[in-house]
């Protein structure tokens, strides 16, 4: 099997990429970035990218590990937002937890603009993009304890499909989670739903550590997954949608 991880481009700790979307002959657009910082700083510049409704959110968040994810999730989805909408230095957007906890922008602007987003241990990407194309974006790092896990709740099909791929077997149960949990945050159900319902179709390898994957009851969306130094990231978009930036998937912050 392939010696995986791979090695990964590393951006600088706040980063925002256009992913080049097309769909029809028409440009699509939507922006990916990541974030990458120590607690420390992440709070002593808050007031700077928060919408204050956020941070007065901040304020009522005693416990670290929760203060960490908030902040690097924030500041990976305010900077997609100003990138896709160009909006002037210190306009910031408030962002908002729906009902099952997924991101909702208020904003006025007609185009109404969304985000998705993830993170995992010292890193958060997110997704840009107006509400008329969704997308949804998962990071998840690899684990060889959550294999179990996965597998228990993988169809006979899936597994089928893992087996089939020439990578470490952490690496590829974490392919097929992330990918699933993509799809849930296009869907916006979170895994909330029998994961059945999430089953993937097919699963194949395009060059090295990249992957799509189609889904069994939802073909109208596919994900494009790739490593990402210890993580693997998956971008959940309209199937016959094309991904100029698929190399994006290789990409991390880092602080």
């Amino acid at each position: 099997m392939a010696n995986l991880p791979l090695p990964t481009v590393r951006l600088p700790s706040h980063s925002t990429i256009d992913l080049g979307l097309q769909r029809e002959g028409q440009a699509v657009a939507a922006v990916w970035s990541s974030a990458s910082d120590d607690l420390s700083t992440l709070e002593a510049t808050a007031a700077d990218w928060l919408h204050p409704a956020e941070l007065a959110r901040l304020s009522e968040l005693r416990f670290t590990a929760r203060r960490r994810s908030f902040l690097l999730g924030r500041r990976a989805a305010q900077q997609a937002l100003q990138h896709l909408l160009g909006l002037p230095e210190g306009e910031r957007l408030e962002i908002r937890s729906g009902v099952f906890g997924f991101p909702v922008v208020a904003s006025t602007d007609a185009r109404r603009p969304q985000v998705s987003l993830s993170h995992t241990g010292e890193v958060a990407v997110a997704v840009a993009f107006f509400e008329d194309h969704p997308l949804g974006i998962d990071i998840e790092a690899i684990s060889v304890d959550r294999m179990e896990t996965v597998l228990r709740h993988a169809s006979a099909h899936e597994r089928a499909l893992l087996e089939a791929l020439d990578c470490a077997p952490e690496v590829a149960t974490t392919v097929l989670w992330t990918c699933k949990e993509s799809l849930s945050k296009i869907l916006r159900t979170g895994l909330m739903t029998p994961l059945e319902v999430y089953e993937l179709d097919n699963l194949t390898a395009h060059g090295e550590g990249c992957w799509t994957a189609s889904f069994r009851n939802f073909a109208q969306y596919r994900a494009e997954a790739g490593i990402a130094g210890y993580a693997v990231q998956a971008l959940a978009l309209p199937r016959r949608t094309m991904l100029g930036r698929a190399d994006v998937f290789r990409h991390v912050a880092t602080a």
